[in-house]
């Protein structure tokens, strides 16, 4: 008999996004593998993020997929028509959720998809419901299915939750309460999954109790196929020297201010060499961009091609000569962040300037697979010095052992815990 996975993700295709991809990748590879899968997923009517059908394209016709409406409060659908506001007014109507919704705005959503999980399991026989968090409200959902349900229940961590650096706590009272749902939602559940390691280390050291071996480490990665679609080899043009950031740029953690200082010291110390190079943006922002551009004095070097469809974004990914990510080294909690980006990253095999804490996991990745340099984005002239050096001599990195981050790997990898969670199962009973 065909084995049983039912999901339960927020986001999902049709929507757009690094985040949407973990769980529609792990569909299309769960099918391939033989496996029946069911999806319980968000309809939120005046969702912001935006749409990319292509994803959805990829769902083999064999995921039944399964839509209960969410309804936000008003606060989060306030919106602002003034560009020049865009940065504070982002960062407020943000504020605001955090202050009044804890732990994020998404929770009137648990009790839905808990009871659509109920009737689901009425139907149907599952070996294991697998919750996949961000929103951090579907880890207390995770949490509520395991005292509800025999089925097994796989809490899936996309991203750290209380040391997120993304994550605003307005008060000291909204971090304590942020902590305490997450403590009892991750020692609550039975088995769990995070893409990344130094969230397993920092459960393991503080959280007593914590079951370190009914978790499992499944990174992020990049789907070989979507490679295919890129049309032709793409080879270096001398006369310009492209560096790109794909992904949204936010107000509080991310901003290309660092790197843009960079970018202007090359403008006034090398002016033949900086008009070759150009910036290009890829993804939404939160902040006024325009005003930190013209800051800055780069009028004529950045390109904004706002959010792309996935299989767009890697094509023009693919055009360019350098790859940066920007993580602000004076942040403590940046060491946590890991964005799914980096694996695109590596599989395009273009050089990184990853502007992180050297102490990071990102970082740690960059240098096991030899494909960049860490430089604290503070370092305006390093990070200046170093793209003039490659502007003039054009790296070369290895790029090693980047294929145990394909999708197909991660897929096999939650295949083997689904497997041994069936057998250590069958031994209790």
């Amino acid at each position: 008999m065909a084995k049983r996975c039912l999901i339960v993700t927020y986001y999902f295709p049709p929507l757009g996004g690094g985040g949407v991809q973990r769980m529609a990748k792990l569909c299309k590879y769960l099918a391939r593998a033989g496996w029946q899968v069911t999806v319980i997923t968000a309809d939120e009517p005046s969702t912001h993020i935006e749409k990319d059908d292509s994803l959805l394209k990829e769902v083999p016709p064999s995921v039944q997929i399964i839509r209960i409406t969410a309804k936000l409060p008003f606060t989060y659908r306030m919106k602002s028509e003034k560009v020049n506001d865009k940065g504070r007014i982002s960062y407020y109507k943000r504020w605001l959720s955090a202050f009044l919704f804890v732990p994020d705005i998404r929770k009137s959503w648990i009790q839905p998809a808990k009871q659509a999980v109920l009737e689901e399991l009425k139907k149907k026989y599952y070996d294991c419901i697998l919750v996949s968090s961000p929103p951090y409200s579907l880890a207390i959902l995770a949490q509520e299915l395991t005292a509800h349900t025999a089925v097994p229940v796989i809490l899936d961590m996309r991203d750290p939750w209380t040391i997120n650096p993304y994550k605003i706590h307005p008060t000291f009272f909204h971090r304590l309460l942020d902590k305490r749902f997450e403590q009892q939602a991750v020692l609550s559940v039975k088995y769990g999954i995070s893409v990344t390691k130094n969230l397993l280390s920092h459960y393991t050291k503080t959280l007593q109790n914590f079951k370190q071996e009914n978790w499992r480490y499944i990174p992020n990665g990049y789907d070989e196929e979507d490679f295919t679609h890129i049309p032709t080899p793409y080879s270096h043009q001398p006369d310009t020297f492209n560096i790109a950031f794909s992904g949204t740029f936010y107000s509080h953690l991310n901003q290309p201010n660092d790197l843009f200082a960079a970018l202007s010291l090359l403008n006034k110390n090398r002016y033949k060499l900086s008009k070759r190079l150009q910036f290009h943006h890829i993804g939404k922002s939160n902040i006024n961009l325009n005003k930190l551009v013209k800051k800055w004095g780069l009028e004529m070097q950045v390109i904004q091609h706002g959010y792309l469809p996935h299989l767009r974004a890697l094509a023009l990914l693919d055009k360019m000569d350098v790859f940066c990510l920007i993580l602000d080294s004076r942040n403590p909690e940046s060491r946590y962040a890991l964005g799914s980006k980096l694996y695109e990253y590596l599989r395009l095999r273009k050089p990184i300037l990853a502007l992180l804490p050297r102490d990071s996991e990102a970082a740690e990745t960059i240098i096991n697979a030899e494909a960049g340099v860490i430089v604290e984005s503070s370092e305006h002239h390093k990070i200046a010095q170093i793209l003039k050096g490659w502007i003039e001599n054009p790296p070369n990195f290895s790029f090693k052992g980047i294929e145990q981050f394909s999708r197909e790997n991660q897929a096999r990898a939650f295949i083997r815990f689904f497997e041994d969670i069936a057998r250590a199962e069958r031994e209790v009973d």
